[in-house]
């Protein structure tokens, strides 16, 4: 039951965010419409732009990131 339930932390070194970055920098915004398909293609776009640009951000810093699945 949740009594005995503890969420999860985890930390993403900043190594794995310029690695994502760098990935992400790769992904072709026409291509992910496309594939995605005429009725979620400009939403996964609109998305996933600006995304792309704040994880770039977050590399350019040496960010890395803490997370907690609950």
């Amino acid at each position: 039951g949740y009594a005995t339930w503890k969420p999860y932390y985890g930390i993403v070194p900043p190594e794995y965010v310029r690695l994502a970055a760098d990935d992400y920098a790769r992904v072709d915004l026409a291509e992910l419409e496309e594939t995605c398909g005429e009725a979620d293609g400009s939403y996964c776009s609109s998305l996933f732009g600006p995304f792309r640009e704040a994880i770039q951000r977050f590399a350019d810093d040496g960010a890395g990131f803490f997370y907690s699945i609950r």
